[in-house]
């Protein structure tokens, strides 16, 4: 009873040891995975030599709920910023479009496409705080842009500092990193 229970202990201790090892292969940080091998490597040979193994499999444990942690926060770290990116891409998209259309078509219905932009850049603002005043102060240029191309007059040109300003906040959120 006592060597099923031993080897019961072993094997589950084992498990858990290579699956935290794999875990720990995974992560990008070098000097975590020495020390927790060096860990893991106790843990086995105290296995190995019947002593007491719930503080080293409690510091397992912690160290692999560390490691979850910090992975899921990169992870939504990552998500956010591409989230940015993309809504940054879809202003540019919008106002570029608009420019084209208003020598195309008729520059009132492309002040209609550069007005769509104002919730999105407002918006943006708020969640780049780092970019909130040079995103918000963008909206007096679309206003000015709107105002003359839904009055005719498409020779405003105000949508390339728009565009300009969005290139340069698009670069400045693309090199952050998280």
């Amino acid at each position: 009873m006592l060597d099923t229970n031993r080897f019961l202990q072993a094997t589950s201790i084992t498990t858990v040891c290579l699956v935290a090892l794999v875990l720990i292969l995974l992560s990008a940080n070098y000097a975590q995975i020495v020390e927790t091998r060096s860990k893991i490597e106790n843990q086995l040979s105290s296995v190995n030599s019947g002593a007491e193994v719930n503080p080293q499999q409690e510091e397992i444990d912690r160290l692999m709920i560390e490691m979850s942690k910090e992975k899921l926060a990169e992870k939504k770290a990552d998500r956010l910023l591409k989230d940015r990116l993309r809504e940054l891409n879809e202003a540019v998209a919008t106002v570029a479009t608009a420019a084209i259309e208003r020598e195309v078509t008729d520059p009132s219905e492309a002040a209609a496409k550069l007005k769509s932009t104002k919730p999105l850049i407002w918006k943006l603002g708020d969640k780049l705080p780092k970019e909130k005043q040079t995103l918000q102060a963008l909206m007096q240029p679309v206003d000015k842009c709107v105002a003359a191309w839904s009055s005719g007059d498409g020779d405003c040109d105000f949508y390339k500092n728009i565009l300009q300003t969005l290139n340069e906040v698009r670069e400045r959120v693309g090199n952050e990193k998280v």
